[in-house]
């Protein structure tokens, strides 16, 4: 399946968009970046997801800081110095955004919403299940931070607090050799969402470390990240296009 790839305006929110060409309505997944921006790896994950008949959005979290908007893997100190300017209130509101972007097209079911998240998308992606409602499955990939206070000033919610406001079906990965997030804090994300009743499957990859699923970095496991992205497939396809 071919895919239309583009940078748009999601009610003032630069993103970008890829979807199917083919005709009729998709469901839509919004991508949370890495802490390093919206760079390619990050819009090979959209193509991936338009690929298999989504319509994924990602957006510029970062858009109201001055270009470059991007770091590379390598420059860890002003990636932090990136991601420091980034608030809560302010991605939820870009993702509000990008939700109702997504729900206006009529190339998207609008009923059929899900979203996927890395490193700092991935504890994101955790929160946009809390807030809201209207997803219907999140996959945050080693998301750190979900049961703590957060490593910035403007990171003021401890996401786990939230969880019993979640609706969503939720797949977690996780390395066990993150040294980013403690074993300790997975195991009690896992018992907290069992405690809730919820929908959750949390996944830990002994051999594997923070950053896993990015072959543009010196932590890529290919072995984990193809397992990961099998499942995410799955998972998606049963909750957002085979229950509709």
């Amino acid at each position: 399946m071919s895919n239309i790839e583009s940078m748009i305006n999601a009610s003032g929110v630069p993103s970008y968009l890829a979807r199917p060409t083919g005709y009729g309505q998709f469901p839509g997944v919004l991508v949370c970046f890495e802490a390093f921006g919206l760079n390619d790896h990050i819009k090979k994950i959209c193509a991936l997801l338009a690929h298999e008949g989504y319509v994924a959005i990602a957006p510029d979290f970062y858009h109201r800081q001055p270009a470059p908007r991007v770091r590379s893997y390598d420059d860890l100190e002003n990636t932090l110095k990136l991601a420091e300017t980034l608030t809560d209130d302010d991605a939820m509101s870009d993702s509000r955004n990008a939700i109702s972007y997504l729900k206006q097209q009529d190339f998207v079911q609008a009923t059929q919403i899900g979203v996927v998240g890395f490193c700092l998308g991935g504890r994101l992606a955790f929160l946009i299940a809390c807030r809201f409602p209207e997803i219907k499955a999140a996959v945050p990939f080693y998301g750190g931070r979900i049961a703590t206070e957060g490593r910035f000033a403007g990171q003021t919610a401890i996401p786990l607090n939230e969880a019993e406001s979640i609706s969503a079906a939720l797949l977690l990965f996780f390395g066990g050799q993150d040294a980013n997030i403690p074993l300790e804090e997975v195991k009690q994300i896992d018992t907290r969402l069992k405690q809730l009743n919820k929908k959750s499957e949390v996944v830990v990859y002994p051999q594997a470390g923070h950053g896993f699923f990015c072959d543009e970095r010196a932590s890529y496991n290919a072995e984990a990240a193809h397992d990961a992205w099998a499942r995410t497939r799955s998972f998606l396809r049963t909750m957002l296009v085979s229950t509709t």
